[in-house]
């Protein structure tokens, strides 16, 4: 190909990425026609920009060529490469070699903080974090941490590069298909606290200054690049009428040779008829419910609710575990009836017990009771949906129904914070007798399809006799 390179575009970046990740080209070179030298590599793991440039020499020739990689293009667009282009070439006509004078900035940004490891940046950011983080997240950063710490913890900050993080990944990763995992979730969270490390240590975020240590550069653990993180798409399944209709019973009598028991059956059954997350329900004691309340005159609301409190496991904020911003949400009749029931097999302080025994049922165990019932043979229970996509549908069906309330209404039932930071602040209202008109419509509708398969039966056998 002759003539000039085309100018580098939104649109010809993602036509080149379509073109690797369809193994049509290991890999492919955009070049620029705007900034002389500027490319961009993109290959399957990485996209880098990239200055190829020559310089001046006393004698009035040139340099052999040499390149400058200015940054990768999750972190840096067209308008910032070319930017940073334009000033190296400034410095190259005055002479300035950017390579070299990137690497004397580093080295002396090594020497004045060599001293500070990432162990030592580890130790900080728990210290300063950890009591906002639940129960669960504990656990899931402690083993982290620890692979984090092992692999490189004796070394300074200031001289890990890029490639020794995303080898540590990739090493863990592959450890974890050895052993038959994928690892990607776990992936993208070690990721996720290496990339928090480091900016922590350098700049930090408006809301939370960071440390300003001597050579940290962010970029280096910014969007560190995870093998098979584009296949953890977003998930969009919920569940058809007929689905909800085949699936109702399976949760409700179970399969036998499944041996799952009534507990993580009614969890689930409580998903799809409250929105509510899995853990929330799971995790429900006694004193959480008032099925039988007493009316209080001039109430507008004197139905059944759940307080879901704002502690460890519930998926509440930092700032409303501090504040004890508990969340009551009213339930509909067909709940009630269902909580009713898990409470007659309860241990008196868990709605759900769980083993060790005093101990509220896992979410896991929930998670797990339904990749049982869907994967079982013959089970009609679809095996493309999760235990979370019980929630899904019934937050979409909600929006089907002609039940009066607004979308705000619609989220709030299901738990969804509505609103600003300060709207909240001030905005304390409960608005059960708003909600509650929509939890008993959806509550009426679920009922009305779970029974539709009986009552065409009972029709049919009524105009044959």
């Amino acid at each position: 190909m002759t003539g000039r390179s085309p100018s580098i575009t939104r649109r010809s970046i993602e036509a080149a990425m379509r073109t690797v990740d369809a193994g049509n080209s290991a890999s492919v070179i955009l070049r620029d026609d705007r900034v002389p030298g500027l490319s961009l590599a993109i290959g399957a793991r990485s996209q880098r920009w990239r200055l190829d440039y020559k310089l001046p020499l006393p004698d009035g020739r040139w340099s052999a060529g040499k390149r400058l990689t200015l940054g990768d293009l999750a972190q840096m667009d067209i308008n910032a490469a070319r930017t940073a282009a334009g000033e190296a070439k400034a410095g190259i006509a005055d002479g300035v070699d950017p390579v070299s004078a990137k690497r004397a900035k580093r080295q002396s940004n090594v020497e004045a903080g060599s001293s500070q490891t990432v162990a030592d940046a580890i130790d900080r950011y728990v210290d300063e974090r950890s009591q906002d983080w639940t129960e669960g997240t504990r656990a899931h950063f402690r083993g982290d941490f620890a692979l984090i710490r092992a692999e490189i913890g004796d070394a300074p900050m200031a001289l890990i590069e890029r490639k020794a993080l995303t080898e540590l990944i990739d090493r863990f990763l592959r450890d974890q298909r050895r052993q038959g995992a994928a690892g990607t979730t776990r992936a993208i969270r070690i990721a996720q606290l290496l990339a928090g490390l480091w900016k922590q240590a350098g700049p930090g975020t408006p809301s939370r200054p960071g440390w300003e240590w001597q050579g940290i550069d962010p970029q280096v653990a910014a969007h560190l690049p995870i093998t098979g993180r584009h296949r953890l798409v977003s998930r969009r399944r919920v569940l058809s009428e007929a689905e909800i209709r085949v699936t109702w019973p399976v949760l409700r009598d179970g399969i036998p040779d499944t041996l799952i028991g009534p507990a993580p059956r009614l969890v689930l059954m409580l998903s799809l008829v409250t929105g509510l997350r899995i853990g929330a329900i799971a995790l429900t004691r006694v004193r959480d419910l008032d099925l039988d309340p007493v009316p209080l005159v001039g109430a507008r609301d004197n139905g059944p609710t759940i307080r879901i409190p704002a502690e460890d496991g519930r998926k509440m904020t930092a700032k409303d575990r501090r504040e004890g911003s508990d969340l009551v949400l009213p339930l509909s009749p067909l709940a009630a009836r269902l909580f009713r029931e898990a409470m007659t097999q309860g241990d008196g302080e868990h709605v759900f017990p769980g083993k060790p025994s005093g101990t509220p049922l896992s979410p896991n165990t929930v998670s797990r009771a339904w990749r049982t019932l869907a994967d079982a043979k013959g089970s009609p229970v679809p095996s493309d949906a999760t235990a979370h996509d019980l929630r899904r549908t019934m937050r979409t069906h909600l929006g089907e129904i002609d039940h009066g309330g607004a979308y705000e209404d619609e989220e709030r039932l299901i738990g969804h914070r509505v609103g600003g930071t300060v709207a909240r602040t001030y905005d304390r209202g409960r608005r059960l007798a708003r909600l509650r008109p929509l939890a008993d419509a959806w509550g009426t509708k679920l009922e009305a399809i779970v029974t539709a398969r009986v009552a065409t039966v009972t029709q049919l056998q009524g105009e044959l006799s």
